[in-house]
């Protein structure tokens, strides 16, 4: 017998997600001769020249979009503000209620008399409040500086490969007398659709961690999936003869 597998190109919406392939189509078309149709991803290849270029495209290059804003994130009591290649800060809210009181009411006040007492009860009456946002604790957790260049770890797969900078040069640390320090890491996230802060964690005193996904980066050849190549699979009978020289053994020794 012998067979031919065929492989054909089949995009996975939302990109490529891990499967190596589906059999579609198996066909005999003479005897003892096969064709199996494969549709996979894996046999996209007509961008391959664009997509090799595009990979090698720098990962600062590819972050350039995050510098149009700024990305923040809440965790419990501390609110934290990233800005690439600017800084990363953590700091504190609260809502302050100031009292307000309507302009006739304070120009009614003063007046003798039962009016002037009626009008100055209607004006406190009256009295309304505005709510306002106040930061009480501000801390700079790092600033862009000399040692802000971004460096690439590359992992065991494109999961755990990431980029890495660092902002330094922050407010004191009460605690060691030294600038706060911040890493920042960056992680290839191909199905959000804009970048995000994750999580960050004092990794020691004054010392932190944070991680940012974003779909900046997944372009980079860091962080795309190893393709296998493609090879075409052809089987061949192989004679057995064992059976005959098996039967022909035990007719000589009877």
């Amino acid at each position: 017998r012998r067979t031919l597998v065929k492989y054909v190109c089949q995009q996975r919406r939302g990109g490529f997600d891990g499967t190596m392939g589906e059999i579609i189509e198996i066909e005999e078309p003479r005897e003892f001769h096969y064709t199996i149709t494969v549709v996979t991803p894996h046999a996209c290849i007509k961008d391959a020249v664009g997509s090799a270029n595009q990979g090698k495209t720098p990962v600062p290059k590819l972050l350039k979009p995050l510098r149009q804003q700024c990305i923040y994130m809440n965790q419990g009591w501390w609110n934290y503000e990233f800005c690439y290649n600017e800084h990363v800060r953590q700091f504190h809210m609260e809502t302050v209620s100031t009292p307000t009181t309507p302009e006739d009411g304070a120009n009614n006040q003063g007046k003798g008399g039962k009016e002037g007492t009626d009008d100055t009860n209607a004006a406190a009456a009256n009295k309304k409040t505005t709510t306002t946002a106040v930061t009480t604790v501000d801390f700079l957790l790092g600033k862009k500086g000399a040692n802000s260049t971004i460096s690439i770890h590359k992992g065991d797969t494109p999961a755990t490969s990431y980029a890495s900078q660092y902002y330094s040069d922050g407010t004191v640390c009460d605690l060691t007398n030294q600038p706060r320090r911040i890493e920042v890491r960056f992680v290839c996230e191909a199905e959000l659709a804009k970048s995000r802060i994750v999580s960050i964690q004092e990794s020691s005193t004054c010392e932190y961690l944070m991680h940012v996904a974003t779909p900046l980066i997944c372009t980079n050849e860091t962080f795309q999936p190893v393709q296998p190549k493609l090879l075409e699979i052809a089987c061949h009978p192989i004679e057995d003869s064992s059976d005959d020289g098996g039967d022909a053994k035990e007719e000589g020794s009877s």
